[in-house]
């Protein structure tokens, strides 16, 4: 599921999903905010990456 998609690293589903990647249930804001947490990407390297692909 999403593997052509690199910017996908995680789910957040009220489901369960079977897949490599990280899943957080919807309702359990505490592992959202893990997730979210440990995805973050500074704004300065999305920056970065966007003027490189132009």
């Amino acid at each position: 599921m999403f593997s052509q998609d690199s910017a996908i690293v995680g789910l957040v589903s009220d489901i369960d999903v079977e897949t490599p990647l990280p899943v957080a249930h919807i309702d359990d804001i505490a592992a959202v905010a893990r997730l979210m947490k440990t995805a973050a990407v500074r704004i300065e390297d999305v920056l970065a990456r966007e003027a490189a692909s132009t």
